[in-house]
């Protein structure tokens, strides 16, 4: 087979155009990146084993009519334990790819990084090449270091992406992110204040009195109150930082015709 030397995968000529490429920076980044995209993907040891089993669910009923025209393999026994061969593979490729990766590039630590909740309801997010979809709840990787990971935050119609719990005050929708250590992001949705209820309390008095139900606490939120008489053309009322306690409305600012009231947190 070697004889032949285009056979030899890994020969000069077969491995010219990626030996270049991989000395371009941007390309080597990529490159290194979307390797372990797949490792903490498709190429998970979870998802590997049940597409393994799966398969061998599907294929069984036929391997006697196989065995029984071609001899190969010669029992069921022996397919049985080529299996367990690739199960094994399956289940233990990962970290010396991992390692593989680390001392050709001469990398720096592993970290791991998860993102809670990447609900593709509300919004997409990416991770390098990976788009999370519904069967999603979390998402657990493991990167380099020393190779940025960029992270992609696309809100659907009428919703707002607010941030992430975990670096405050930040609300970009894109990120470069180096870890240094290991790193959890939880991203924040404007249908995050669907939870909550603004209510009309009392209208006595010539004022009428709005609340929020539950009441919000957090010191750290700022908030703004706003009114509309068509809910197309909003206008402030008040706004404040920290908890939304009960705010009277004047009538003078309500008028008599009729009213929409908002609150927005931040």
């Amino acid at each position: 087979w070697d004889r032949y030397p285009l056979n030899n995968h890994n020969n000069p000529t077969m491995t010219r155009m990626f030996r270049s490429v991989i000395e371009i920076p941007d390309w080597k980044e990529y490159f290194i990146n979307r390797y372990c995209d797949l490792l903490n993907s498709i190429l998970k040891e979870e998802l590997l084993l049940n597409k393994i089993n799966e398969l061998q669910t599907n294929i069984r009923p036929y391997m006697i009519h196989q065995i029984r025209r071609w001899n190969r393999p010669s029992s069921l026994s022996e397919w049985n334990s080529q299996l367990d061969h690739l199960k094994e593979f399956a289940s233990k490729r990962q970290a010396p790819a991992f390692r593989h990766l680390q001392a050709y590039f001469n990398l720096g630590d592993l970290h791991s990084l998860e993102i809670e909740e990447p609900n593709s309801k509300l919004g997409e997010i990416e991770i390098n090449s990976l788009q999370f979809d519904e069967s999603y709840e979390k998402f657990s990787g493991t990167y380099f270091s020393d190779i940025p990971i960029s992270i992609k935050v696309r809100p659907r119609d009428g919703v707002d992406f607010l941030g992430w719990e975990e670096i405050p005050g930040t609300r970009a929708t894109e990120l470069k992110l180096q870890l240094r250590g290991d790193t959890k992001l939880t991203p924040i949705f404007s249908s995050s204040i669907e939870k909550f209820k603004l209510c009309i309390l009392s209208n006595d008095g010539g004022k009428i009195e709005l609340g929020l139900e539950p009441e919000i606490k957090n010191q750290n939120r700022r908030w703004v109150l706003e009114f509309s008489n068509d809910l197309k053309s909003w206008s402030t009322i008040k706004q404040g930082l920290g908890a939304f306690k009960v705010q009277a409305i004047p009538f003078s600012v309500a008028g008599s015709q009729s009213q929409f009231y908002r609150l927005s947190l931040f």
